[in-house]
């Protein structure tokens, strides 16, 4: 190659194509995780919506006692009767 601006620009350009292509392969075994975890029939895709289901439950729980409090803020102090 000789050597110069194109020289340059031909070695920027080389150096540019491999990292892209680096990041292209990262992105590629990215999404193959995301696939696996988001696989109805993976394990871990199972145990997160599982663990979602949950999180979503004890949000209901919280939020049903705080409406309970409102209504009732005595029950800090006396319990609910």
């Amino acid at each position: 190659m000789k050597d110069g601006p194109s020289a340059e620009m031909a070695a920027s350009f080389t150096d540019a194509m491999k990292k892209a292509s680096t990041s292209l392969d990262q992105m590629h075994s990215t999404l193959g995780t995301y696939q696996k975890l988001a696989e109805p029939s993976g394990n871990l895709g199972h145990d997160l919506t599982r663990t979602l289901g949950e999180v979503d439950a004890a949000a209901r729980s919280v939020r049903t006692l705080a409406d309970y409090l409102e209504l009732h803020p005595e029950a800090v102090l006396k319990g609910k009767q």
